[in-house]
């Protein structure tokens, strides 16, 4: 381009800009006439905001045409930073493959790039003008003489803009301090004047403070942080000081006198200078004691029991899982998990209420926490469960000799409700050896063989094994057919007689329940029975039977009767008594051709509640049997209190009468006792002519066994007309 071109090009932008205004307004138009004039893609102008690091802000930009909004930029590694070192700099072509870190040039495909520097009255860089183009700078000379032309009037665009800035601050200073002020009362005031190290406080900042003198050092505040979130604050502080976040905002405890704390909120933003450093910091500060209370109640609720405040399920499942990560690893930390289920805490909150067993379980808590570490958690999983969790052992015997312990504290009587109660335990352990991978599994064979311990004697430990694995998946198996059993008719009722020792006939007959497995054939209840029971599926099916027994009867003489067996689930189901109604109502039946069945030791777990329900059997029309009599460790008065008319003698005192004398004694007076009461006698087991001629002597009124008859599903006609 020749000089009359130059000069045309230059008066035309000269002319541009004189039709704008001061600061923003020519900024803008800046970058418009140099795209316009030059015939570029990207024009823009900055100033420099810090030095350390070297930081740019945009004051106008221009791209393909359009004004874009502002934004602030490093400076390192970019053409702007050597032309802060230059007059003025040109690269004409292959600008982005000099420069390859700057994003933005990759990002706008900048091919030639030139930039003039600002500077004050000093010398020193307050900023710089640049104009980018997607092709190469053809024109240098022209574009050289264009920026220069308008540097001067620029660079004092500048000034004025950044002194304009300056008082910004400034009013933004007085504005925050003010605007803190106007949030209420209750937050305190600050100005912390860096240069000086005074901290100024408002009266309210010195009471939620608890400090008198204003001013005071600003060592003196971090002195009264606790010296658990001083380091943190300081740490916030810095940060926020070095640029590093828009404002401050911390939660700590400030230390009053006498050991109290108080939790506060501490906001605030630093005023910086013109390179951008901090010279004052203010804020407000707020009592946030209250919510804080709030939040940990929140938390405690979240994490612990209520009642114990044990950790609860998810605070115990969360550590195992942590000791699970720790076991894999290092794999010489060991753990267990023990499973603590209290034994006939039901009968607690039966017959002294709820409140008693809250109190109950609460001592339980306190005495298995005794027996344990320090460092070993307690929780509570819910209801009468507890669990243990024993890390870093050495061995299974500490597992084992902590269980040990436990059974020994919960054995002493608890003093509840006026009353001395001694409830012992079944507990469980799960050790770490056996490569668990979730805390779900440990709590799960912990759970396994605590079962195992309450069915062999309760008031003992089991430690988990492989095989009390495979019977609780066999256990789970056999739920699962069970419940679809009880939706194909797979169950079925057999009869046994039971037969009038002095006459021979039979007199009535035993409901004995089967099983009918589709690829095992014939199950006995020995083998489902414990799992129905624990699961609850023993209602269903004893509904089942007694509609079965019903539905039997209503073909047979009257004068047969049927004994049916109830389970201990099923005297606690509140719809027991009409589901019988319904059965005799359905079918016909009278309900006296009906006698119900329990053993002793059921009785005797909760005889208060028993008499009520063998009440209400009783005004239905039906009778009762003890089941299995002398084999429980009861009281005799039972006897007159229960509303029964027959004992069933157990049949190992039947099997051991020729061999062992007292065994034949023990028959002798459970006769003798029951005729005395009224009672018939019903003896279970009679296999030989011996039993037979026996009992007759001793005046026993009804045998059953096998001598009369096995089991059948519908008695044949000669024995029901014996």
């Amino acid at each position: 381009m020749n000089d009359s071109s130059i000069a045309d090009a230059s008066r035309k932008l000269i002319e541009g800009l004189s039709r704008s205004g001061p600061g923003a307004d020519y900024f803008r138009a800046l970058v418009r006439e140099l795209t316009e004039t030059l015939g570029v893609d990207y024009a823009f102008v900055a100033e420099v905001i810090s030095e350390e690091p070297l930081r740019g802000r945009m004051l106008a930009v221009r791209v393909n045409g359009d004004d874009v909004p502002n934004w602030e930029f490093r400076l390192s590694n970019t053409p702007c930073a050597e032309v802060l070192e230059a007059e003025y700099l040109c690269f004409p072509e292959g600008a982005a493959a000099c420069f390859p870190a700057d994003t933005l040039f990759a990002k706008w495909c900048v091919e030639g790039y030139a930039g003039a520097r600002l500077s004050d009255d000093d010398g020193a860089t307050i900023g710089w003008i640049a104009v980018l183009n997607r092709a190469p700078i053809v024109d240098t000379a022209r574009v050289r003489q264009v920026l220069q032309l308008v540097v001067e009037r620029t660079r004092g665009e500048v000034k004025i803009s950044r002194s304009f800035q300056l008082v910004e601050k400034r009013l933004r200073e007085s504005e925050l301090r003010y605007a803190l002020a106007a949030r209420g009362a209750n937050d305190g005031l600050w100005d912390w004047n860096i240069e000086t190290g005074e901290m100024q406080l408002s009266e309210r900042c010195r009471v939620i403070a608890a400090v008198t003198d204003d001013p005071i050092p600003v060592e003196v505040w971090l002195e009264r942080i606790h010296a658990e979130d001083r380091a943190r604050v300081e740490n916030e502080v810095r940060r926020h000081l070095r640029g590093e976040t828009s404002s401050f905002e911390c939660e700590y405890r400030i230390k009053l006198g006498g050991g109290s704390l108080r939790w506060v909120l501490c906001r605030g933003a630093a005023v910086r200078d013109a390179a951008g450093n901090a010279t004052r910091f203010a804020g407000s500060l707020t009592d946030i004691s209250r919510r804080k209370k709030s939040e940990a109640q929140i938390v405690f609720e979240a994490t612990r029991d209520h009642l114990t405040a044990l950790p609860n399920r998810t605070t115990f499942h969360d550590r195992v899982d942590h000791a699970i990560a720790l076991n894999h690893r290092n794999h010489i930390y060991d753990f267990a998990v023990l499973f603590i289920d209290l034994d006939r805490f039901k009968l607690v909150n039966d017959s002294l209420g709820h409140a008693a067993g809250d109190a109950l379980l609460c001592e339980v808590a306190a005495r298995i926490r005794r027996s344990v570490r320090p460092a070993d958690m307690v929780a509570r999983l819910g209801g009468d469960e507890f669990t243990v969790l024993l890390e870093n052992i050495s061995g299974p015997h500490d597992a084992t000799q902590a269980a040990e312990r436990i059974l020994m504290e919960l054995r002493a009587p608890f003093p509840v409700a006026g009353q001395e109660i001694y409830p012992s335990a079944s507990i469980g352990i799960a050790i770490s050896t056996s490569g668990y991978e979730s805390a779900n599994e440990l709590v799960r064979d912990a759970d396994t063989a605590m079962y195992r311990a309450k069915a062999k004697r309760r008031d003992r430990y089991e430690v988990f094994d492989a095989e009390m694995h495979v019977e609780a998946v066999g256990r789970m198996q056999i739920e699962m057919e069970l419940r679809r059993a009880l939706t194909t008719d797979e169950l079925f009722v057999v009869y046994q007689p039971i037969v009038a020792m002095s006459s021979g006939r039979v007199r009535a007959f035993e409901a004995l329940l089967r099983w009918l497995h589709p690829r095992r054939g014939i199950v006995m209840p020995g083998e489902f029975i414990s799992v129905a029971e624990e699961t609850g599926l023993i209602v269903p099916i004893g509904e089942r039977v007694l509609d079965m027994v019903c539905e039997q009867l209503a073909t047979w003489s009257h004068d047969v009767s049927v004994t049916v067996n109830l389970s201990p689930r099923q005297l606690s189901d509140p719809n027991f008594l009409r589901g019988i109604e319904y059965a005799l109502e359905r079918h016909a039946v009278d309900a006296r051709r009906l006698r119900f069945e329990i053993t002793e030791s059921v009785v005797m777990e909760d005889a208060e509640a028993a008499m009520e329900i063998f009440a209400s059997i009783r005004e239905l029309g039906a009778r009762l049997c003890i089941d299995d009599f002398g084999t429980g460790y009861s009281s005799l008065s039972y006897l007159l209190d229960l509303p029964i008319d027959m004992l069933k003698i157990d049949r190992s005192f039947i099997g051991n009468m020729h061999r062992d004398k007292r065994s034949d004694e023990m028959v002798k007076t459970i006769i003798t006792l029951a005729h005395k009461l009224d009672l018939e006698v019903v003896a279970e087991g009679v296999e030989t002519v011996n039993h037979v001629r026996r009992l007759t002597a001793l005046g026993c009124d009804y045998g059953q066994g096998f001598i009369y008859g096995k089991p059948m599903p519908e008695p044949a006609r000669q024995v029901l007309h014996a």
